[in-house]
């Protein structure tokens, strides 16, 4: 079964991160624009078994783009800024994309969830 999740990607001047709010811990880097795309998919996958495995209720995917926006510059209003000079600018925020990411969800591990 496929899940779509709003995820938020950050470039820093030397690899790409990425992370789903509908999935708290759920984050993943990579070298590149596309190997970040491919481990962010892998990653949910991989945090949507754990979750399932370990008993607990998975989250259905909710948050939209706009809602996944907001979420991360509350975060970033929150976040107290140090200075990173290794950025070249005192304070500068790391330029983050939005987008929504699609993954098949084992219908085992679904059909797990359900049950309990």
């Amino acid at each position: 079964m496929k899940q779509r999740y709003a995820v938020v990607f950050e470039q820093s001047p030397n690899n790409y991160s990425a992370y789903v709010p509908d999935l708290p811990g759920c984050v993943s880097t990579g070298d590149t624009w596309e190997e970040i795309q491919e481990m962010v998919r892998e990653t949910i996958a991989f945090h949507i078994e754990g979750i399932v495995m370990g008993g607990e209720p998975l989250p259905e995917p909710g948050m939209s783009l706009e809602e996944a926006e907001a979420y991360h510059n509350e975060a970033l209003s929150e976040y107290v800024r140090e200075p990173r000079t290794e950025f070249g600018d005192e304070g500068s925020e790391l330029p983050a994309t939005f987008g929504m990411v699609e993954v098949e969800v084992a219908e085992e591990l679904m059909t797990a969830a359900r049950v309990r």
